[in-house]
Protein backbone atom coordinates (compact mmCIF):
# COMPACT_ATOMS: atom_id res chain seq x y z
CA UNK A 1 0.00 0.00 0.00
CA UNK A 2 1.22 3.49 -0.83
CA UNK A 3 0.34 6.67 1.02
CA UNK A 4 0.56 9.99 -0.84
CA UNK A 5 1.07 12.92 1.52
CA UNK A 6 0.82 16.64 0.92
CA UNK A 7 3.08 18.66 3.20
CA UNK A 8 2.06 22.05 4.53
CA UNK A 9 3.16 24.13 7.49
CA UNK A 10 1.08 22.22 10.04
CA UNK A 11 2.07 18.70 9.02
CA UNK A 12 3.98 16.40 11.27
CA UNK A 13 5.91 13.35 10.22
CA UNK A 14 3.73 10.92 8.27
CA UNK A 15 2.04 8.21 10.29
CA UNK A 16 1.66 4.69 9.01
CA UNK A 17 -2.04 4.17 8.36
CA UNK A 18 -1.91 0.38 8.35
CA UNK A 19 0.68 -2.32 8.88
CA UNK A 20 0.55 -3.09 5.14
CA UNK A 21 1.58 0.43 4.11
CA UNK A 22 5.16 0.12 2.91
CA UNK A 23 5.72 3.35 0.94
CA UNK A 24 5.03 7.00 1.75
CA UNK A 25 5.52 9.69 -0.85
CA UNK A 26 5.61 13.37 0.11
CA UNK A 27 4.57 16.14 -2.27
CA UNK A 28 5.29 19.82 -1.89
CA UNK A 29 2.47 20.87 -4.22
CA UNK A 30 -1.10 19.74 -3.69
CA UNK A 31 -1.88 19.62 -7.43
CA UNK A 32 0.95 17.16 -8.15
CA UNK A 33 -0.31 14.85 -5.42
CA UNK A 34 -3.84 14.89 -6.85
CA UNK A 35 -2.59 14.10 -10.35
CA UNK A 36 -0.55 11.17 -9.05
CA UNK A 37 -3.47 9.93 -7.00
CA UNK A 38 -5.92 9.97 -9.90
CA UNK A 39 -3.58 8.86 -12.67
CA UNK A 40 -2.06 5.79 -11.04
CA UNK A 41 -4.80 4.48 -8.76
CA UNK A 42 -6.53 1.13 -9.21
CA UNK A 43 -8.71 1.84 -6.18
CA UNK A 44 -9.21 4.49 -3.51
CA UNK A 45 -9.42 3.41 0.08
CA UNK A 46 -10.71 6.40 1.99
CA UNK A 47 -10.06 6.38 5.73
CA UNK A 48 -11.92 8.61 8.19
CA UNK A 49 -10.60 12.13 7.97
CA UNK A 50 -11.33 15.81 7.74
CA UNK A 51 -12.03 18.34 5.02
CA UNK A 52 -9.09 17.26 2.84
CA UNK A 53 -10.34 13.68 2.87
CA UNK A 54 -13.85 14.80 1.95
CA UNK A 55 -12.44 17.05 -0.80
CA UNK A 56 -10.63 14.13 -2.40
CA UNK A 57 -13.60 11.79 -2.04
CA UNK A 58 -16.02 14.24 -3.65
CA UNK A 59 -13.57 15.27 -6.36
CA UNK A 60 -13.07 11.65 -7.43
CA UNK A 61 -16.81 10.96 -7.28
CA UNK A 62 -17.42 14.01 -9.48
CA UNK A 63 -14.78 12.94 -12.02
CA UNK A 64 -16.32 9.46 -12.21
CA UNK A 65 -19.89 10.74 -12.31
CA UNK A 66 -19.07 13.05 -15.22
CA UNK A 67 -17.03 10.42 -17.10
CA UNK A 68 -13.72 12.31 -16.84
CA UNK A 69 -11.88 9.30 -15.36
CA UNK A 70 -12.37 5.56 -15.56
CA UNK A 71 -14.43 4.09 -12.78
CA UNK A 72 -12.61 2.13 -10.15
CA UNK A 73 -13.52 1.19 -6.60
CA UNK A 74 -13.85 3.90 -3.99
CA UNK A 75 -13.82 2.06 -0.69
CA UNK A 76 -14.90 3.84 2.46
CA UNK A 77 -13.06 2.24 5.36
CA UNK A 78 -14.83 2.00 8.73
CA UNK A 79 -18.56 2.10 8.06
CA UNK A 80 -19.59 3.74 11.40
CA UNK A 81 -17.71 6.90 10.36
CA UNK A 82 -19.17 7.05 6.83
CA UNK A 83 -22.74 5.85 7.42
CA UNK A 84 -24.13 9.27 8.47
CA UNK A 85 -22.76 10.80 5.25
CA UNK A 86 -24.26 8.01 3.14
CA UNK A 87 -27.59 8.41 4.94
CA UNK A 88 -27.51 12.16 4.24
CA UNK A 89 -26.77 11.56 0.57
CA UNK A 90 -29.74 9.20 0.27
CA UNK A 91 -32.22 11.20 2.35
CA UNK A 92 -31.31 14.68 1.12
CA UNK A 93 -29.19 14.76 -2.03
CA UNK A 94 -31.10 12.01 -3.87
CA UNK A 95 -34.39 13.40 -2.54
CA UNK A 96 -33.59 16.87 -3.95
CA UNK A 97 -32.47 15.35 -7.23
CA UNK A 98 -28.91 16.69 -7.14
CA UNK A 99 -27.45 13.16 -7.36
CA UNK A 100 -28.85 9.78 -8.39
CA UNK A 101 -29.00 6.64 -6.27
CA UNK A 102 -26.46 5.12 -8.71
CA UNK A 103 -23.95 7.81 -7.74
CA UNK A 104 -23.94 6.50 -4.17
CA UNK A 105 -23.30 3.02 -5.54
CA UNK A 106 -19.93 4.27 -6.84
CA UNK A 107 -18.76 3.80 -3.25
CA UNK A 108 -18.22 0.51 -1.47
CA UNK A 109 -17.56 0.12 2.23
CA UNK A 110 -15.32 -2.16 4.26
CA UNK A 111 -14.46 -2.66 7.90
CA UNK A 112 -11.46 -4.98 7.60
CA UNK A 113 -8.36 -5.04 5.37
CA UNK A 114 -9.43 -8.43 3.96
CA UNK A 115 -12.70 -6.88 2.74
CA UNK A 116 -10.75 -4.15 0.96
CA UNK A 117 -8.55 -6.72 -0.77
CA UNK A 118 -11.58 -8.73 -1.92
CA UNK A 119 -13.28 -5.63 -3.35
CA UNK A 120 -10.14 -4.54 -5.21
CA UNK A 121 -9.50 -8.04 -6.61
CA UNK A 122 -13.11 -8.48 -7.71
CA UNK A 123 -13.10 -5.08 -9.44
CA UNK A 124 -9.71 -5.78 -11.07
CA UNK A 125 -10.97 -9.10 -12.44
CA UNK A 126 -14.10 -7.39 -13.81
CA UNK A 127 -11.97 -4.67 -15.40
CA UNK A 128 -9.67 -7.26 -16.97
CA UNK A 129 -12.62 -9.09 -18.55
CA UNK A 130 -13.97 -5.81 -19.92
CA UNK A 131 -10.60 -4.70 -21.28
CA UNK A 132 -9.97 -8.07 -22.96
CA UNK A 133 -13.29 -7.70 -24.72
CA UNK A 134 -13.26 -3.99 -25.59
CA UNK A 135 -9.57 -3.04 -25.78
CA UNK A 136 -7.37 -6.17 -25.95
CA UNK A 137 -4.26 -4.19 -26.99
CA UNK A 138 -4.40 -1.98 -23.91
CA UNK A 139 -1.11 -2.44 -21.99
CA UNK A 140 -3.12 -2.73 -18.78
CA UNK A 141 -4.48 -6.08 -20.01
CA UNK A 142 -1.05 -7.71 -19.82
CA UNK A 143 -0.27 -6.14 -16.43
CA UNK A 144 -3.57 -7.16 -14.85
CA UNK A 145 -3.33 -10.63 -16.36
CA UNK A 146 0.09 -11.10 -14.76
CA UNK A 147 -0.99 -9.75 -11.37
CA UNK A 148 -4.25 -11.66 -11.18
CA UNK A 149 -2.79 -14.95 -12.42
CA UNK A 150 -1.09 -15.44 -9.04
CA UNK A 151 -4.19 -14.56 -7.01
Amino acid sequence: MVSLLYCHLYDHEPKKLTSSQNISLKFEYFFVRKVMLIKYSMAYVIFPGGFGTFDELFEELTLMQTGKVYRFPIILYYTPFWQPLLDYMKSTMVEYGVIDEEDIELMKHADAPEEVVQIVLREAKDKLKLLKKEDPLNPLVEKLDKILKDV
